[in-house]
């Protein structure tokens, strides 16, 4: 039984109505998609036939003062793209993140427990190291375990100290948008990951990201799965061993072996009062370095972007990146006509920015919050303009949000938005939160994304089925 408290599925990564237009509630790049990725493997398992079309451009990425630069998919025209941008001087460091994302990728992809919970999470975290293949090759073990294990614990900035700087800025632009930090705290090994997302199949949905969330409910039900909406989950259940059941909004109980939560842990341990395990989480408030997002929804005229190459676009007009200053945008697919009316096109635009400033304001200055509002929402069209010229006049529907919004509709706390920045491997939460509750989601490795979050479904499934004796009935391998 999956509960949901919306009218809809999906959460931030969800899809919306209004006034004819579908908008993803995120600026969201689904990845992962690739034969063999997670999206993939998804498809295969559980016979689900994703409904949309592959694109061979991942996102454009448009820093001030330069050329666009085209994020490939395919890995050759990717090369011939950072070789004509760059020059050679950044091969050693695009060389060591493919190398090094090859190698996180096919770990990941093993489902390993992280971070590891019992002497047995360990020992197969290092049997997976093997199989990977992080041993193999002409360079000895131990180099290449000294190089990894020095990336495990310092950020990304100690390898791109001699690339060009607007190699630097696409960098910090690329893993603000991929692992919630930049270069200077980002961490390095992650960072290679966050960095090849583009490389992982990239895929428009139809319907948007909720035509996803769609088809995943669409299959449950037909196994016999029940989807409820508008239950929000307001308590969840003790019996003094473990945590047996959810109670919600209008007093109905739902009694099960096993409780899966996709919440932040400052949401669940607030459900969770009457556990011990409560005082253990109650600390468990959005980090300091962690993100809200400013959201601007528009509906515009297709000619608008007719000669636009690209349905992804990351726009940087000056430092520091987030507020208005670095834009990601999506715009909803032509051939896609459940997204706008006729001859017109949705268009989510996204930026970083703080969560705390939105919430002094909307508690102490409601006009000023309200004015806020409107300044940001025009510097990021601003921005967009540089790419969409003329998006305001061409606009018959602007929305904004903020991490109110946010936590109104997605009932995240505060409204944070992308889990940890990962700037340290071991800031990844364990998904076992209590005696039979489990946690999914950007609060648990490996992380925000599609592709992440799927994978780290994934490995709670199987930690679960294991834990139960029921492992080679959810062998996603």
């Amino acid at each position: 039984t999956v509960l949901e408290s919306h009218i809809c599925a999906g959460g931030c990564a969800g899809t919306f109505y209004h006034k004819n237009y579908r908008f993803d509630a995120g600026a969201t790049l689904a990845g992962g998609f690739n034969k063999n990725g997670p999206m993939d493997i998804m498809s295969h398992r559980f016979n689900i036939n994703w409904k949309g079309k592959a694109d061979d451009i991942g996102m454009k990425v448009h820093l001030h003062g330069h050329p666009s630069i085209t994020r490939w998919v395919d890995s050759e025209s990717w090369k011939k793209e950072r070789l004509q941008q760059f020059g050679t001087s950044g091969e050693k460091f695009w060389n060591w993140q493919e190398y090094t994302s090859n190698l996180l990728w096919k770990l990941a992809m093993q489902h390993p427990a992280w971070p590891p919970r019992k002497i047995s999470d360990l020992l197969r975290l290092l049997e997976m190291i093997q199989t990977a293949g992080w041993f193999s090759g002409k360079h000895s073990s131990f180099l290449k375990l000294l190089q990894l294990s020095q990336d495990a614990f310092r950020p990304l900035k100690s390898r791109i100290m001699e690339v060009p700087e607007k190699m630097r800025q696409f960098i910090d632009a690329q893993l603000l948008i991929s692992a919630q930090a930049t270069s200077s705290n980002a961490n390095a090994l992650y960072s290679a990951a966050a960095l090849d997302l583009s490389r992982q199949g990239v895929m428009h949905s139809e319907g948007g990201m909720g035509g996803i969330c769609e088809q995943m409910v669409e299959k449950l039900r037909s196994n016999h799965a029940k989807v409820l909406f508008k239950k929000e989950i307001t308590k969840l259940l003790w019996d003094g061993n473990r945590i047996f059941g959810a109670e919600t909004k209008r007093g109905e109980r739902f009694e099960a072996d096993v409780i899966i939560v996709n919440l932040t842990r400052e949401n669940a341990s607030k459900l969770m009062e009457k556990s011990p395990y409560h005082q253990k989480f109650v600390s468990s408030a959005p980090p300091r370095d962690g993100w809200g997002a400013f959201m601007v929804y528009t509906g515009i005229d297709s000619s608008a972007v007719k000669n636009l190459e690209g349905l992804h676009h990351q726009l940087v007009k000056k430092q520091p990146l987030g507020n208005g200053n670095s834009v990601f945008l999506s715009i909803s697919p032509e051939w896609d006509k459940t997204r706008a009316p006729e001859n017109r096109r949705a268009i989510t635009l996204s930026t970083h920015t703080s969560m705390k400033f939105w919430w002094n304001l909307f508690q102490e200055d409601k006009k000023t919050y309200e004015i806020e509002k409107e300044r940001m929402a025009k510097k990021m069209l601003k921005v967009t303009e540089t790419i969409i010229p003329g998006i305001r006049e061409a606009s018959d529907l602007i929305l904004t949000g903020t991490p109110i919004t946010f936590q109104r509709f997605t009932k995240r706390l505060h409204g944070w938005v992308g889990g940890f920045p990962q700037t340290n491997l071991f800031r990844s939460q364990s998904p076992c939160l209590a005696p039979g509750l489990w946690m999914v989601g950007d609060s648990i490795f490996p992380g925000q994304s599609l592709a992440a979050v799927c994978m780290g479904g994934m490995r709670v499934g199987r930690e679960i089925s294991k834990e139960i004796g029921a492992l080679s009935s959810y062998d996603y391998s």
